[in-house]
Protein backbone atom coordinates (compact mmCIF):
# COMPACT_ATOMS: atom_id res chain seq x y z
CA UNK A 1 0.00 0.00 0.00
CA UNK A 2 1.31 3.50 -0.99
CA UNK A 3 2.20 5.47 1.97
CA UNK A 4 0.49 9.10 2.52
CA UNK A 5 3.94 10.68 0.66
CA UNK A 6 3.50 8.90 -2.47
CA UNK A 7 0.14 9.59 -3.20
CA UNK A 8 0.85 13.65 -1.82
CA UNK A 9 3.32 13.46 -4.69
CA UNK A 10 1.02 12.08 -7.31
CA UNK A 11 -1.50 14.76 -6.85
CA UNK A 12 0.96 17.43 -6.62
CA UNK A 13 2.62 16.22 -10.09
CA UNK A 14 1.89 19.09 -12.65
CA UNK A 15 4.97 18.60 -14.71
CA UNK A 16 4.43 17.13 -18.18
CA UNK A 17 6.88 14.21 -19.35
CA UNK A 18 7.97 15.71 -23.00
CA UNK A 19 5.87 13.56 -25.86
CA UNK A 20 9.51 12.52 -28.01
CA UNK A 21 8.58 9.61 -30.33
CA UNK A 22 10.51 6.52 -29.19
CA UNK A 23 13.92 5.83 -30.63
CA UNK A 24 14.64 2.63 -32.81
CA UNK A 25 15.91 -0.35 -30.61
CA UNK A 26 16.37 -3.81 -30.37
CA UNK A 27 14.34 -6.85 -29.87
CA UNK A 28 11.91 -6.24 -27.10
CA UNK A 29 12.85 -2.82 -26.99
CA UNK A 30 16.67 -2.88 -25.48
CA UNK A 31 19.84 -2.09 -27.15
CA UNK A 32 20.32 -6.07 -28.51
CA UNK A 33 24.29 -6.27 -27.66
CA UNK A 34 24.12 -5.83 -24.11
CA UNK A 35 24.31 -9.25 -22.57
CA UNK A 36 23.79 -11.13 -19.47
CA UNK A 37 27.53 -11.35 -19.08
CA UNK A 38 28.25 -7.49 -19.65
CA UNK A 39 25.99 -6.83 -16.52
CA UNK A 40 27.62 -8.97 -13.98
CA UNK A 41 29.88 -6.67 -12.41
CA UNK A 42 26.96 -3.79 -12.21
CA UNK A 43 24.52 -6.44 -10.56
CA UNK A 44 26.90 -7.35 -7.64
CA UNK A 45 27.26 -3.35 -6.74
CA UNK A 46 25.80 -3.28 -3.35
CA UNK A 47 22.88 -0.40 -2.90
CA UNK A 48 20.64 0.04 0.32
CA UNK A 49 17.11 -0.41 -0.92
CA UNK A 50 13.73 -0.24 1.91
CA UNK A 51 15.95 -0.14 4.91
CA UNK A 52 18.54 -3.49 3.66
CA UNK A 53 21.33 -3.61 1.43
CA UNK A 54 21.42 -5.87 -1.11
CA UNK A 55 22.91 -6.13 -4.93
CA UNK A 56 21.69 -4.33 -7.77
CA UNK A 57 20.18 -7.42 -8.80
CA UNK A 58 17.98 -7.19 -6.21
CA UNK A 59 17.20 -3.84 -6.09
CA UNK A 60 16.22 -4.39 -10.12
CA UNK A 61 14.33 -7.27 -9.44
CA UNK A 62 12.09 -5.78 -6.76
CA UNK A 63 11.21 -2.49 -9.28
CA UNK A 64 10.72 -4.27 -12.07
CA UNK A 65 8.23 -6.35 -10.04
CA UNK A 66 6.43 -3.24 -8.37
CA UNK A 67 5.99 -1.55 -11.60
CA UNK A 68 5.08 -4.56 -14.17
CA UNK A 69 3.87 -6.87 -11.75
CA UNK A 70 6.19 -9.42 -12.65
CA UNK A 71 10.42 -9.45 -12.15
CA UNK A 72 10.88 -10.89 -15.95
CA UNK A 73 9.31 -8.51 -17.95
CA UNK A 74 9.21 -9.05 -21.35
CA UNK A 75 11.12 -11.93 -20.23
CA UNK A 76 14.43 -9.81 -19.62
CA UNK A 77 17.11 -9.29 -17.38
CA UNK A 78 15.34 -7.00 -14.55
CA UNK A 79 19.09 -5.27 -14.62
CA UNK A 80 19.00 -4.43 -18.01
CA UNK A 81 15.49 -3.30 -17.76
CA UNK A 82 16.03 -1.02 -14.88
CA UNK A 83 18.73 0.79 -16.49
CA UNK A 84 16.94 1.40 -19.54
CA UNK A 85 14.11 3.09 -17.82
CA UNK A 86 16.60 5.01 -15.90
CA UNK A 87 19.34 6.18 -18.48
CA UNK A 88 15.93 6.66 -21.23
CA UNK A 89 13.34 7.97 -19.21
CA UNK A 90 11.65 9.85 -21.96
CA UNK A 91 10.89 6.65 -23.97
CA UNK A 92 10.01 4.82 -20.44
CA UNK A 93 7.07 7.33 -19.37
CA UNK A 94 5.48 6.48 -22.53
CA UNK A 95 5.76 2.44 -22.41
CA UNK A 96 2.64 0.84 -21.47
CA UNK A 97 4.52 -0.38 -18.37
CA UNK A 98 2.14 -0.64 -15.34
CA UNK A 99 -0.94 -3.35 -15.38
CA UNK A 100 -4.39 -2.49 -14.93
CA UNK A 101 -5.64 -6.45 -15.09
CA UNK A 102 -9.56 -5.88 -13.51
CA UNK A 103 -11.61 -4.85 -16.17
CA UNK A 104 -14.38 -3.50 -13.58
CA UNK A 105 -11.64 -1.30 -12.09
CA UNK A 106 -10.78 -0.23 -15.82
CA UNK A 107 -14.37 0.53 -16.22
CA UNK A 108 -15.16 2.16 -12.88
CA UNK A 109 -12.42 4.29 -13.41
CA UNK A 110 -13.03 4.69 -17.09
CA UNK A 111 -9.76 3.22 -18.52
CA UNK A 112 -9.63 2.09 -22.33
CA UNK A 113 -11.11 -0.93 -22.07
CA UNK A 114 -9.24 -3.24 -24.60
CA UNK A 115 -6.08 -2.94 -23.36
CA UNK A 116 -4.68 -3.15 -19.25
CA UNK A 117 -1.13 -2.33 -19.49
CA UNK A 118 -0.71 1.73 -19.57
CA UNK A 119 2.21 4.40 -19.89
CA UNK A 120 2.93 6.46 -17.00
CA UNK A 121 2.45 9.73 -19.56
CA UNK A 122 -1.14 8.56 -19.43
CA UNK A 123 -1.89 7.49 -16.37
CA UNK A 124 -0.73 10.23 -14.13
CA UNK A 125 -2.62 12.82 -16.44
CA UNK A 126 -5.72 10.66 -16.35
CA UNK A 127 -8.85 12.49 -15.06
CA UNK A 128 -11.02 9.28 -13.80
CA UNK A 129 -7.60 8.35 -11.59
CA UNK A 130 -7.17 11.47 -10.24
CA UNK A 131 -10.55 11.93 -9.08
CA UNK A 132 -10.35 7.90 -7.20
CA UNK A 133 -7.26 8.59 -5.85
CA UNK A 134 -8.30 11.94 -4.41
CA UNK A 135 -11.42 10.35 -3.12
CA UNK A 136 -9.36 7.57 -1.68
CA UNK A 137 -6.82 9.82 -0.12
CA UNK A 138 -9.73 12.05 1.47
CA UNK A 139 -11.32 8.97 3.10
CA UNK A 140 -7.88 7.70 4.60
CA UNK A 141 -7.69 11.50 5.78
CA UNK A 142 -11.30 11.71 7.41
CA UNK A 143 -10.84 8.03 9.05
CA UNK A 144 -13.44 6.39 6.74
CA UNK A 145 -13.26 2.51 5.29
CA UNK A 146 -11.78 1.84 1.84
CA UNK A 147 -13.47 0.27 -0.47
CA UNK A 148 -12.09 -2.75 -2.98
CA UNK A 149 -11.71 0.07 -5.52
CA UNK A 150 -9.71 2.41 -3.48
CA UNK A 151 -7.36 -0.19 -2.89
CA UNK A 152 -6.77 -1.10 -6.37
CA UNK A 153 -6.41 2.85 -7.36
CA UNK A 154 -3.85 3.06 -4.04
CA UNK A 155 -2.01 0.39 -5.83
CA UNK A 156 -2.03 1.88 -9.50
CA UNK A 157 -0.15 5.19 -7.65
CA UNK A 158 2.26 2.68 -5.64
CA UNK A 159 3.73 1.44 -9.14
CA UNK A 160 3.33 5.07 -10.76
CA UNK A 161 5.05 6.64 -7.88
CA UNK A 162 7.92 3.81 -7.75
CA UNK A 163 8.22 4.22 -11.96
CA UNK A 164 8.60 8.10 -11.57
CA UNK A 165 11.41 7.39 -8.75
CA UNK A 166 13.38 5.19 -11.32
CA UNK A 167 12.79 7.65 -14.02
CA UNK A 168 13.84 10.26 -11.72
CA UNK A 169 17.04 8.35 -10.96
CA UNK A 170 16.17 8.39 -7.61
CA UNK A 171 16.51 4.89 -6.78
CA UNK A 172 19.53 3.32 -7.39
CA UNK A 173 21.49 4.58 -3.95
CA UNK A 174 24.91 3.14 -4.32
CA UNK A 175 26.66 5.78 -2.17
CA UNK A 176 27.74 5.05 1.02
CA UNK A 177 26.47 7.25 4.01
CA UNK A 178 30.25 8.35 5.64
CA UNK A 179 29.12 8.69 9.75
CA UNK A 180 26.04 6.30 10.53
CA UNK A 181 26.21 2.55 10.01
CA UNK A 182 22.14 3.15 9.85
CA UNK A 183 21.68 6.09 7.55
CA UNK A 184 20.29 6.70 4.45
CA UNK A 185 22.55 5.92 1.46
CA UNK A 186 21.95 8.12 -1.23
CA UNK A 187 22.12 8.61 -5.23
CA UNK A 188 24.97 8.91 -7.53
CA UNK A 189 23.84 12.47 -9.06
CA UNK A 190 22.61 13.93 -5.33
CA UNK A 191 25.38 12.59 -3.13
CA UNK A 192 26.98 14.86 -0.50
CA UNK A 193 29.38 14.20 2.63
CA UNK A 194 32.31 12.50 0.39
CA UNK A 195 35.48 13.19 -1.02
CA UNK A 196 34.91 15.70 -3.68
CA UNK A 197 37.40 14.37 -6.34
CA UNK A 198 36.31 10.89 -5.61
CA UNK A 199 32.50 11.19 -6.25
CA UNK A 200 33.86 13.06 -9.18
CA UNK A 201 35.09 9.76 -9.86
CA UNK A 202 31.70 8.05 -9.22
CA UNK A 203 29.72 10.30 -11.76
CA UNK A 204 31.89 10.42 -13.98
CA UNK A 205 32.21 6.48 -14.67
CA UNK A 206 28.10 6.18 -13.89
CA UNK A 207 28.33 8.61 -17.44
CA UNK A 208 30.34 6.28 -18.99
CA UNK A 209 28.12 3.13 -17.71
CA UNK A 210 25.26 5.30 -19.37
CA UNK A 211 27.19 6.16 -22.32
CA UNK A 212 27.91 2.50 -22.92
CA UNK A 213 24.68 1.21 -22.31
CA UNK A 214 22.98 3.54 -24.84
CA UNK A 215 25.20 2.61 -27.40
CA UNK A 216 24.82 -0.67 -27.27
CA UNK A 217 28.02 -1.56 -25.89
CA UNK A 218 28.23 -4.36 -23.60
CA UNK A 219 31.95 -4.71 -23.58
CA UNK A 220 32.38 -1.09 -22.36
CA UNK A 221 29.48 -1.11 -19.65
CA UNK A 222 31.12 -3.94 -18.34
CA UNK A 223 34.65 -2.14 -18.22
CA UNK A 224 32.94 1.01 -17.38
CA UNK A 225 30.88 -0.80 -14.47
CA UNK A 226 34.72 -1.74 -13.23
CA UNK A 227 35.77 1.32 -12.62
CA UNK A 228 32.90 2.50 -11.10
CA UNK A 229 32.47 -0.10 -8.34
CA UNK A 230 36.29 0.33 -7.93
CA UNK A 231 35.44 3.91 -7.01
CA UNK A 232 32.45 3.35 -4.56
CA UNK A 233 34.46 0.95 -2.92
CA UNK A 234 36.91 4.21 -2.61
CA UNK A 235 33.90 6.17 -0.60
CA UNK A 236 34.17 6.23 3.37
CA UNK A 237 31.57 4.01 4.58
CA UNK A 238 29.87 3.86 8.13
CA UNK A 239 28.61 0.37 6.62
CA UNK A 240 29.51 -1.32 3.59
CA UNK A 241 27.51 -5.11 3.06
CA UNK A 242 30.52 -7.62 3.05
CA UNK A 243 31.38 -9.14 -0.49
CA UNK A 244 30.33 -12.78 1.01
CA UNK A 245 27.49 -11.84 1.65
CA UNK A 246 26.30 -9.44 -1.55
CA UNK A 247 27.73 -13.04 -3.73
CA UNK A 248 25.26 -15.62 -1.50
CA UNK A 249 22.29 -13.03 -2.48
CA UNK A 250 23.25 -12.76 -6.07
CA UNK A 251 23.42 -17.34 -5.79
CA UNK A 252 19.86 -17.11 -4.07
CA UNK A 253 18.38 -14.75 -6.82
CA UNK A 254 20.18 -16.95 -9.69
CA UNK A 255 19.25 -20.41 -8.25
CA UNK A 256 15.36 -19.50 -7.50
CA UNK A 257 15.68 -22.88 -5.16
CA UNK A 258 11.93 -22.09 -4.36
CA UNK A 259 10.70 -22.00 -8.35
CA UNK A 260 12.55 -25.00 -9.12
CA UNK A 261 11.71 -27.52 -5.73
CA UNK A 262 7.97 -27.09 -6.72
CA UNK A 263 9.12 -28.20 -10.38
CA UNK A 264 11.14 -31.06 -9.08
CA UNK A 265 8.03 -31.46 -6.06
CA UNK A 266 6.03 -31.71 -9.53
CA UNK A 267 8.12 -33.92 -11.31
CA UNK A 268 8.28 -36.41 -8.49
CA UNK A 269 4.28 -36.68 -7.85
CA UNK A 270 4.70 -37.85 -12.19
CA UNK A 271 7.07 -40.32 -11.52
CA UNK A 272 4.77 -41.67 -7.96
CA UNK A 273 1.63 -42.16 -10.48
CA UNK A 274 4.20 -43.83 -12.65
CA UNK A 275 5.15 -45.97 -10.03
CA UNK A 276 1.87 -47.13 -8.61
CA UNK A 277 1.21 -48.02 -12.18
CA UNK A 278 3.91 -50.05 -12.98
CA UNK A 279 4.84 -51.34 -9.41
CA UNK A 280 8.87 -51.22 -10.34
CA UNK A 281 11.59 -50.79 -7.85
CA UNK A 282 13.84 -47.99 -9.83
CA UNK A 283 11.00 -45.81 -10.20
CA UNK A 284 10.68 -45.73 -6.25
CA UNK A 285 14.33 -44.84 -6.18
CA UNK A 286 14.03 -42.00 -8.23
CA UNK A 287 10.98 -40.13 -6.14
CA UNK A 288 13.11 -40.51 -3.34
CA UNK A 289 16.13 -38.77 -5.38
CA UNK A 290 13.23 -36.15 -6.50
CA UNK A 291 12.46 -35.74 -2.97
CA UNK A 292 15.55 -35.62 -1.40
CA UNK A 293 16.69 -32.95 -3.70
CA UNK A 294 13.12 -31.08 -3.64
CA UNK A 295 13.90 -30.75 0.05
CA UNK A 296 17.29 -29.60 -0.37
CA UNK A 297 16.82 -26.72 -1.94
CA UNK A 298 13.38 -25.72 0.27
CA UNK A 299 16.36 -26.15 2.87
CA UNK A 300 18.91 -23.91 1.07
CA UNK A 301 16.74 -20.83 0.07
CA UNK A 302 15.27 -21.30 3.81
CA UNK A 303 18.58 -20.87 5.77
CA UNK A 304 19.84 -18.45 2.68
CA UNK A 305 17.04 -16.05 3.53
CA UNK A 306 17.63 -16.66 7.47
CA UNK A 307 21.44 -15.46 6.97
CA UNK A 308 20.41 -12.14 4.42
CA UNK A 309 17.47 -10.98 6.61
CA UNK A 310 18.90 -11.50 9.88
CA UNK A 311 15.88 -12.85 11.25
CA UNK A 312 13.87 -15.92 11.17
CA UNK A 313 12.38 -16.32 7.54
CA UNK A 314 8.56 -16.42 8.92
CA UNK A 315 7.61 -13.06 8.92
CA UNK A 316 5.13 -12.78 6.00
CA UNK A 317 2.54 -14.51 3.42
CA UNK A 318 4.94 -15.86 1.38
CA UNK A 319 7.28 -17.06 4.30
CA UNK A 320 4.46 -18.86 5.63
CA UNK A 321 3.98 -20.84 2.55
CA UNK A 322 7.39 -22.13 1.93
CA UNK A 323 7.58 -23.43 5.56
CA UNK A 324 4.26 -25.29 4.65
CA UNK A 325 5.97 -26.56 1.53
CA UNK A 326 9.32 -27.29 3.50
CA UNK A 327 7.50 -29.28 6.28
CA UNK A 328 5.36 -31.32 3.33
CA UNK A 329 8.73 -32.08 1.64
CA UNK A 330 9.51 -33.56 5.05
CA UNK A 331 6.89 -35.07 5.33
CA UNK A 332 7.23 -36.77 2.07
CA UNK A 333 10.91 -37.74 3.02
CA UNK A 334 9.54 -39.30 6.10
CA UNK A 335 6.64 -41.30 4.73
CA UNK A 336 8.78 -42.76 2.27
CA UNK A 337 11.62 -44.05 4.82
CA UNK A 338 9.12 -44.92 7.63
CA UNK A 339 5.62 -45.98 5.60
CA UNK A 340 6.81 -47.02 2.36
CA UNK A 341 3.28 -46.78 0.75
CA UNK A 342 3.52 -45.29 -2.70
CA UNK A 343 0.04 -43.49 -2.34
CA UNK A 344 1.11 -41.78 0.81
CA UNK A 345 4.12 -40.84 -1.61
CA UNK A 346 1.95 -39.43 -4.24
CA UNK A 347 -0.27 -37.76 -2.12
CA UNK A 348 2.79 -35.85 -0.18
CA UNK A 349 4.84 -34.93 -2.96
CA UNK A 350 1.69 -33.69 -5.00
CA UNK A 351 0.60 -31.72 -1.98
CA UNK A 352 4.27 -30.32 -1.75
CA UNK A 353 4.21 -28.87 -5.49
CA UNK A 354 0.98 -27.48 -5.43
CA UNK A 355 1.91 -25.70 -1.84
CA UNK A 356 5.47 -24.47 -3.52
CA UNK A 357 4.25 -23.81 -6.41
CA UNK A 358 1.21 -21.13 -5.35
CA UNK A 359 4.10 -19.56 -3.21
CA UNK A 360 5.58 -19.18 -6.61
CA UNK A 361 2.94 -17.75 -8.72
CA UNK A 362 0.60 -15.97 -6.09
CA UNK A 363 0.79 -12.55 -5.97
CA UNK A 364 2.66 -12.60 -2.52
CA UNK A 365 5.58 -10.58 -1.77
CA UNK A 366 8.66 -12.38 -2.12
CA UNK A 367 11.09 -10.26 -1.64
CA UNK A 368 13.32 -9.56 2.04
CA UNK A 369 11.90 -6.48 3.25
CA UNK A 370 12.00 -5.14 7.17
CA UNK A 371 8.97 -6.58 9.30
CA UNK A 372 6.98 -5.40 12.35
CA UNK A 373 8.95 -4.94 15.08
CA UNK A 374 6.43 -6.75 17.36
CA UNK A 375 7.62 -9.99 15.19
CA UNK A 376 11.49 -9.47 16.46
CA UNK A 377 11.39 -8.98 19.94
CA UNK A 378 11.20 -12.91 20.87
CA UNK A 379 12.55 -16.63 19.93
CA UNK A 380 9.00 -18.03 19.96
CA UNK A 381 8.58 -16.92 16.74
CA UNK A 382 10.65 -18.80 15.54
CA UNK A 383 9.20 -21.80 17.11
CA UNK A 384 5.11 -21.05 16.37
CA UNK A 385 5.34 -20.26 12.77
CA UNK A 386 7.04 -23.96 11.64
CA UNK A 387 5.25 -25.87 13.82
CA UNK A 388 1.95 -24.24 13.11
CA UNK A 389 2.62 -24.26 8.85
CA UNK A 390 4.36 -28.02 9.69
CA UNK A 391 0.73 -29.08 11.61
CA UNK A 392 -1.17 -27.31 7.93
CA UNK A 393 1.10 -29.52 6.19
CA UNK A 394 0.54 -32.87 7.85
CA UNK A 395 -3.08 -32.01 7.85
CA UNK A 396 -2.99 -30.86 3.94
CA UNK A 397 -1.71 -34.08 3.40
CA UNK A 398 -4.44 -35.61 5.38
CA UNK A 399 -7.14 -34.18 3.32
CA UNK A 400 -5.73 -35.75 0.57
CA UNK A 401 -5.71 -39.18 2.30
CA UNK A 402 -9.76 -38.10 2.99
CA UNK A 403 -10.67 -37.30 -0.97
CA UNK A 404 -8.33 -40.74 -1.81
CA UNK A 405 -10.58 -42.85 0.63
CA UNK A 406 -14.15 -40.44 -0.96
CA UNK A 407 -13.06 -41.70 -4.48
CA UNK A 408 -11.79 -44.93 -3.76
CA UNK A 409 -14.94 -45.41 -1.80
CA UNK A 410 -17.67 -44.33 -4.71
CA UNK A 411 -15.68 -45.76 -7.56
CA UNK A 412 -13.68 -48.70 -6.05
CA UNK A 413 -15.97 -50.05 -2.96
CA UNK A 414 -14.70 -53.62 -3.61
CA UNK A 415 -10.65 -52.62 -3.47
CA UNK A 416 -11.63 -52.93 0.67
CA UNK A 417 -8.00 -53.75 1.88
CA UNK A 418 -6.36 -50.51 0.14
CA UNK A 419 -9.71 -48.06 1.53
CA UNK A 420 -8.72 -49.57 4.78
CA UNK A 421 -5.04 -48.89 4.55
CA UNK A 422 -5.54 -45.27 2.89
CA UNK A 423 -7.66 -44.88 5.97
CA UNK A 424 -5.60 -45.91 8.53
CA UNK A 425 -3.14 -43.27 7.45
CA UNK A 426 -5.39 -40.60 7.25
CA UNK A 427 -6.65 -40.98 10.76
CA UNK A 428 -3.02 -41.10 11.49
CA UNK A 429 -2.14 -38.30 10.34
CA UNK A 430 -5.06 -36.47 11.34
CA UNK A 431 -3.69 -37.40 14.75
CA UNK A 432 -0.32 -35.85 14.16
CA UNK A 433 -2.05 -32.61 12.63
CA UNK A 434 -3.87 -32.19 15.95
CA UNK A 435 -1.46 -32.63 18.11
CA UNK A 436 1.06 -30.62 16.37
CA UNK A 437 -1.70 -27.67 15.39
CA UNK A 438 -2.62 -27.87 19.45
CA UNK A 439 1.33 -27.10 20.01
CA UNK A 440 1.33 -24.41 17.69
CA UNK A 441 -1.64 -22.71 19.59
CA UNK A 442 0.70 -23.28 22.75
CA UNK A 443 3.30 -21.33 21.26
CA UNK A 444 1.39 -18.98 19.26
CA UNK A 445 -0.24 -17.45 22.93
CA UNK A 446 3.54 -17.78 24.31
CA UNK A 447 4.47 -15.73 21.66
CA UNK A 448 1.46 -13.73 22.22
CA UNK A 449 2.61 -13.21 26.02
CA UNK A 450 6.26 -12.27 24.73
CA UNK A 451 5.40 -9.70 22.45
CA UNK A 452 1.66 -8.30 23.08
CA UNK A 453 1.51 -8.62 26.86
CA UNK A 454 -1.44 -11.39 26.67
CA UNK A 455 -1.75 -15.47 26.25
CA UNK A 456 -4.91 -15.13 24.48
CA UNK A 457 -6.86 -12.05 23.30
CA UNK A 458 -9.40 -13.25 21.17
CA UNK A 459 -7.85 -12.30 17.83
CA UNK A 460 -9.86 -13.46 14.93
CA UNK A 461 -6.67 -15.69 14.00
CA UNK A 462 -6.48 -16.87 17.65
CA UNK A 463 -9.77 -17.88 17.19
CA UNK A 464 -10.26 -19.45 14.16
CA UNK A 465 -7.05 -21.39 14.83
CA UNK A 466 -9.07 -22.64 17.88
CA UNK A 467 -12.16 -23.37 16.22
CA UNK A 468 -10.01 -25.48 13.45
CA UNK A 469 -8.70 -27.71 16.24
CA UNK A 470 -11.82 -28.12 18.18
CA UNK A 471 -13.15 -29.18 14.33
CA UNK A 472 -10.44 -31.91 14.10
CA UNK A 473 -10.74 -32.98 17.77
CA UNK A 474 -14.39 -33.39 16.91
CA UNK A 475 -13.71 -36.00 14.03
CA UNK A 476 -11.52 -37.49 16.23
CA UNK A 477 -14.15 -38.56 18.77
CA UNK A 478 -16.64 -39.34 16.08
CA UNK A 479 -14.36 -41.85 15.03
CA UNK A 480 -13.44 -43.21 18.23
CA UNK A 481 -16.55 -43.40 19.71
CA UNK A 482 -17.82 -45.08 16.38
CA UNK A 483 -20.06 -42.80 14.90
CA UNK A 484 -18.30 -42.31 11.84
CA UNK A 485 -15.81 -45.08 9.79
CA UNK A 486 -13.62 -44.41 7.17
CA UNK A 487 -15.99 -42.90 4.78
CA UNK A 488 -17.84 -40.39 7.54
CA UNK A 489 -14.37 -39.79 8.69
CA UNK A 490 -12.76 -38.62 5.02
CA UNK A 491 -16.02 -36.56 4.31
CA UNK A 492 -15.64 -34.61 7.62
CA UNK A 493 -12.10 -34.09 7.14
CA UNK A 494 -12.18 -32.68 3.59
CA UNK A 495 -14.56 -30.56 4.99
CA UNK A 496 -12.85 -29.51 8.14
CA UNK A 497 -9.85 -28.24 6.13
CA UNK A 498 -11.91 -25.43 5.13
CA UNK A 499 -11.49 -24.54 8.75
CA UNK A 500 -7.73 -24.19 8.10
CA UNK A 501 -8.33 -22.30 4.85
CA UNK A 502 -10.25 -19.93 6.63
CA UNK A 503 -7.48 -19.90 10.08
CA UNK A 504 -4.43 -19.46 7.15
CA UNK A 505 -5.96 -17.15 4.26
CA UNK A 506 -9.43 -16.23 5.26
CA UNK A 507 -8.69 -14.04 8.63
CA UNK A 508 -6.23 -11.88 6.19
CA UNK A 509 -7.87 -11.69 3.24
CA UNK A 510 -11.61 -12.13 3.65
CA UNK A 511 -12.10 -10.51 7.36
CA UNK A 512 -9.15 -8.42 6.86
CA UNK A 513 -8.89 -7.67 11.16
CA UNK A 514 -6.76 -8.38 13.96
CA UNK A 515 -3.43 -7.82 15.05
CA UNK A 516 -1.71 -10.50 12.38
CA UNK A 517 -2.63 -7.56 9.67
CA UNK A 518 1.25 -7.92 8.88
CA UNK A 519 0.11 -10.65 6.92
CA UNK A 520 -1.72 -9.38 4.68
CA UNK A 521 -1.33 -9.43 1.08
CA UNK A 522 -3.56 -9.65 -2.42
CA UNK A 523 -6.88 -10.39 -3.15
CA UNK A 524 -6.01 -12.62 -6.18
CA UNK A 525 -5.05 -15.25 -3.30
CA UNK A 526 -8.34 -15.61 -2.67
CA UNK A 527 -9.61 -16.31 -6.07
CA UNK A 528 -6.58 -18.84 -6.58
CA UNK A 529 -7.96 -20.71 -3.53
CA UNK A 530 -11.55 -20.19 -4.26
CA UNK A 531 -10.51 -22.17 -7.33
CA UNK A 532 -8.56 -25.17 -5.81
CA UNK A 533 -11.28 -25.28 -3.52
CA UNK A 534 -13.97 -25.86 -5.97
CA UNK A 535 -12.46 -28.31 -7.21
CA UNK A 536 -12.16 -29.87 -4.03
CA UNK A 537 -15.47 -29.33 -3.09
CA UNK A 538 -16.60 -30.50 -6.64
CA UNK A 539 -14.50 -33.55 -6.25
CA UNK A 540 -15.91 -34.15 -2.71
CA UNK A 541 -19.55 -34.10 -3.84
CA UNK A 542 -19.38 -35.90 -6.73
CA UNK A 543 -18.08 -39.41 -4.81
CA UNK A 544 -20.52 -38.45 -1.73
CA UNK A 545 -23.29 -38.52 -4.95
CA UNK A 546 -21.93 -41.65 -6.46
CA UNK A 547 -21.13 -43.51 -2.78
CA UNK A 548 -24.57 -42.66 -1.77
CA UNK A 549 -26.25 -43.88 -5.10
CA UNK A 550 -24.38 -47.11 -5.15
CA UNK A 551 -25.76 -47.44 -1.54
CA UNK A 552 -29.12 -46.96 -2.36
CA UNK A 553 -29.04 -49.09 -5.72
CA UNK A 554 -27.37 -52.24 -3.77
CA UNK A 555 -30.54 -51.93 -1.37
CA UNK A 556 -28.23 -50.76 1.72
CA UNK A 557 -29.81 -47.81 3.31
CA UNK A 558 -28.48 -45.15 5.39
CA UNK A 559 -29.96 -46.25 8.64
CA UNK A 560 -28.67 -50.25 7.97
CA UNK A 561 -25.81 -52.01 10.23
CA UNK A 562 -22.93 -52.54 8.33
CA UNK A 563 -20.95 -55.04 9.26
CA UNK A 564 -17.70 -55.13 11.63
CA UNK A 565 -14.75 -54.19 9.19
CA UNK A 566 -16.94 -52.00 6.74
CA UNK A 567 -15.46 -49.10 5.31
CA UNK A 568 -18.39 -46.76 5.91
Amino acid sequence: MPSHGCLSAFLMLSAVLQTSQPTTRGVGGLPPAISRESLQTLRAIPVQHEGRWCPLDTLARDLVQQVTGTDRWEDLDPVLVLLDWTFRPEEAAHQPLIRVRNAEVRRLINLPADQDRFSLAFLQEHEGLNRCLAEAMRKRRSGAALDALDGKVEDIASALATLRGILSDDEIRPVPDPTSPKGRWMTIARATGQDKEQLDKVREFWKGVRSAFLSGRGVDVESAATRLADALSGLKAAHRPSARRIALELRYNSLDPFRWSWILAAVTAGVAILAIMVGRRVLDVVVWVGAAAAFALVTYGLVARWQLAERFPAANMYESLIFMGWGLCLATLICLVVVRNRLVTLVASLMTAISLMLADVLPVDSFLRPVAPVLLDTAWMAIHVPVIMVSYSVLTIAMGFGLAVLVMSALAPRRDDLIKATDHLHYRFIQIGVILLTIGIITGSMWGSASWGRYWGWDPKEVWSLVAMLGYVAILHARATGWIRAFGTALFSTLAFWLIVMTYLGVNYVLGIGLHSYGFGKGAIVRWFMIIGSIQLAVTAATVGTYLARRTSSGLGQGEPRKAGSSS
